[in-house]
C-alpha cells in the first residue's frame, strides 16, 4: 500500500502533456512512482529532468551507474529501487555475478579496479566520509551515487556546492575514481554503448 495517492491517468486530463513527457522518457510507461510524484506536478517535472540528466546525458557508463545505483539501494534497504534497477544493469552489462556479490563486494573476485573504486566511491558517498567532499554538476559519479542517497555525505556534498566552481574539487577517493576509469575508455564500455 502506498503512502501518498498514486495519481490516475484518465482522471487528470491536466497533467495528459506532462504523463505523455514522462512515458516518452521511461520507455512509454507511468511508473507508480511518477504516479506518486504526479500529486505535485512541478516536482514530477523537476524529478523527471534531473533523473534523465542523470541516467541519459551523464558520462559516467551505464555499468558504473547501475552498479552505484544498485548498492545505493541495497544500503539503503531500498528493495524498490532495487528491484527496479536489476534488468537495467544486466542491459548495461553488469553480469548475474557481480548483482549477486554486490552486498560483499570488498571480498568479491568478480570486480576489476575500476568497478571496485566506484563502489568504495558510492560505499563513502552513502555511508559517510572521513573526507570532505564538494559537489558539482560536473562530477557525474557524484550526482550519480548521491541521487537516491538521503544520507547526511550527500547533504553535505550538496550543501558544499559552490555556485562559481564547476570543478569537482574532491577526496582522494575521487581522484582514484577518475584514475581508475581514465585507465581505458574501451574496457569502461565494453558493448560501445
Amino acid at each position: 500500500m502506498t503512502r501518498v495517492p498514486l495519481i490516475e491517468e484518465e482522471h487528470h486530463p491536466e497533467l495528459a502533456g506532462l504523463i505523455a513527457t514522462i512515458k516518452s522518457e521511461r520507455g512509454g510507461r507511468l511508473l507508480h512512482l511518477y504516479r506518486a510524484l504526479l500529486n505535485s506536478p512541478p516536482l514530477a517535472e523537476g524529478w523527471l529532468k534531473l533523473f534523465t540528466a542523470i541516467r541519459q546525458k551523464a558520462k559516467l557508463s551505464g555499468r558504473f551507474r547501475e552498479l552505484a545505483t544498485l548498492r545505493v539501494a541495497l544500503l539503503n534497504g531500498a528493495e524498490y529501487e532495487y528491484r527496479a534497477h536489476v534488468p537495467f544493469a544486466l542491459k548495461d552489462g553488469v553480469s548475474q555475478e557481480q548483482i549477486d556479490a554486490l552486498p560483499g563486494w570488498q571480498l568479491s573476485k568478480t570486480f576489476d579496479d575500476r568497478e571496485r573504486a566506484v563502489l568504495a566511491y558510492t560505499d563513502s558517498m552513502t555511508r559517510g566520509s572521513a573526507y570532505p567532499i564538494r559537489f558539482s554538476p560536473r562530477c557525474d559519479g557524484t550526482s550519480t551515487t548521491g541521487k537516491w542517497s538521503n544520507s547526511p555525505p550527500r547533504s553535505r556534498a550538496i550543501t558544499s556546492c559552490r555556485a562559481s566552481s564547476w570543478r569537482c574539487r574532491s577526496t582522494r577517493q575521487t581522484a582514484l575514481l577518475k584514475q581508475q576509469l581514465r585507465r581505458s575508455p574501451a574496457e569502461s564500455n565494453p558493448a560501445g554503448r
